[in-house]
């Protein structure tokens, strides 16, 4: 994970329960998404119709873009699912080609709204988006009633242009903007206030609100083994919502699938997509141990917090054998054990020996392969000088 000082590339969704973006390093820094609290993680989806091949991804300025001035990925509690960030389109984070970004269903799809550095805050509920330029001379700001899904600009009367920034939504529930702005003609900094109480209707209505759930997989709406129903306003009503608004609807738990489950402490993902042993021994293995003992994980664990119930159940304890890295077949994964439980981060070390072996059988081969051919060619080279040598004594 990017870490710069004691700031963390980790940011949590706020509204939604084990979303978290992160950037880490994959050859250079890139961004991921998780929705089951770190147990599997995606590429952001870039905006439809902006990439051209399969190593393109959408990568956010995380936390420790702070110390450069930068915006960084920005949620509300209440504003259900919305998200607004400043990123990048490419193969790796970057400072280059900046654009804003929103998305409303989670990060798992996402929608650019302008190319630069901006400043951008939204209300409490996420009934108003408001954002700016930064440090860039302009007299436009810009707006979203609908979620992000369109922007309107509003200009200052006259020429006055500003460099913008910073914006922040105060208080807590108004519809009011505070801008932080420097006006370079006289070297002077202002505050502005924007006001968009009157642009939007009133309170929401029932005809006004949705209900939504987050996804774990395209398919399947349970998360964390449940279906977690918010209520949040639609895109298209011109409402707020009021103070008493709570977005949590119906919690409903779910059966266990593949996406419950996640590989043990020592424990890692092979080429199978099974959980294997990742350490020289079992954790729990005794002193002197000979035969087998009881173990109380055999490699598989529920994730934490996870509600789900029947379904794909995997085993947790058993017996294990003494040997270094070897299990009993009575332990081994049932054949519907879950196609992909999650990213391994490695080899196993068993794998690691494999390789290493043949790379040095192959590399013996190479040169001893190498040292016939040499001989043979020196020995054929010899016999046709000395025939030579022959043939002009004879002369």
């Amino acid at each position: 994970i990017n870490i710069v000082g004691s700031t963390i590339d980790f940011s949590k969704i706020l509204g939604l329960e084990g979303t978290y973006i992160s950037n880490y390093y994959l050859f250079d820094y890139v961004s991921a998404i998780t929705f089951n609290r770190g147990n599997d993680w995606f590429p952001l989806n870039p905006p439809l119709g902006y990439c051209e091949n399969t190593d393109c991804q959408l990568h956010l300025q995380g936390n420790t873009a702070i110390s450069s001035g930068l915006s960084t990925i920005l949620s509300k509690s209440k504003a259900i699912g919305l998200i607004l960030a400043l990123g990048n389109i490419g193969t790796s984070i970057s400072t280059d080609n900046l654009g804003a970004f929103s998305s409303r269903d989670g990060g798992r799809t996402w929608n650019f709204i302008a190319s630069g550095a901006f400043v951008y805050d939204m209300t409490e509920d996420g009934s108003v988006m408001f954002m700016a330029e930064k440090d860039f001379k302009t007299t436009d700001i810009m707006y979203s009633l609908n979620h992000g899904e369109s922007w309107q600009s509003c200009s200052f009367s006259g020429n006055d242009y500003f460099e913008f920034r910073s914006i922040i939504s105060v208080p807590e529930g108004s519809k009011h903007f505070l801008v932080y702005s420097k006006k370079e003609a006289i070297n002077r900094y202002f505050i502005h206030k924007f006001d968009f109480e009157n642009v939007l209707s009133g309170v929401c209505t029932a005809n006004d609100l949705e209900l939504w759930s987050p996804l774990n997989d395209p398919s399947i709406d349970c998360v964390l083994g449940r279906k977690i129903q918010y209520i949040r306003r639609k895109a298209d009503a011109s409402c707020f919502l009021g103070e008493d608004y709570h977005p949590i609807f119906k919690t409903t738990n779910c059966e266990c699938t593949k996406y419950d489950w996640t590989c043990d402490y020592c424990f890692n993902l092979d080429y199978d997509h099974k959980c294997v042993l990742d350490c020289d021994i079992h954790p729990q293995q005794p002193a002197n141990c000979t035969g087998e003992f009881n173990v109380t994980t055999v490699g598989y664990r529920r994730i934490v917090n996870d509600s789900c119930f029947g379904g794909l159940t995997l085993p947790t304890d058993g017996k294990w054998n003494c040997s270094i890295g070897t299990s009993p077949p009575s332990v081994l994964p049932p054949s519907d054990a879950p196609t992909d439980l999650g990213k391994s981060s490695g080899l196993s070390k068993a794998e690691i020996i494999i390789i290493v072996v043949f790379t040095i059988v192959g590399f013996l081969l190479i040169v001893l392969i190498s040292a016939f051919v040499i001989r043979k060619y020196w020995k054929k080279k010899d016999s046709y000088y000395h025939h030579d040598d022959s043939n002009s004594y004879n002369k």
